[in-house]
């Protein structure tokens, strides 16, 4: 099993094209990638569409707003619609 790399701080520094050059690169064309910090709905999917991007991370799916009102039905709908994103991205 290939173990997934987070990269943190993803969409400013770490770029979609650049994990697509990766994808290409020996030694790196097995490692696996979870961006996270910078990533939301409208990105999430540019990102989930690399072969080597096995998922993506963010508190736009749990904000803080939301978890401090004990609002786990918003935050539900937020998952589910984050859980598509992912199924129509690859």
């Amino acid at each position: 099993m290939t173990p997934i790399r987070e990269i943190m701080y993803a969409s400013p520094v770490m770029p979609v094209i650049v994990l697509e050059d990766i994808a290409h690169a020996v030694p790196l064309a097995q490692a696996l990638f979870c961006p996270t910090g910078g990533i939301d709905a409208a990105s999430a999917p540019q990102f989930l569409a690399l072969k080597n991007v096995a998922c993506v991370g963010g508190s736009w799916l749990a904000p803080a707003a939301l978890v401090a009102a004990h609002d786990w039905a918003a935050i539900e709908q937020l998952a589910r619609a984050a859980a598509s994103l992912a199924k129509t991205a690859r």
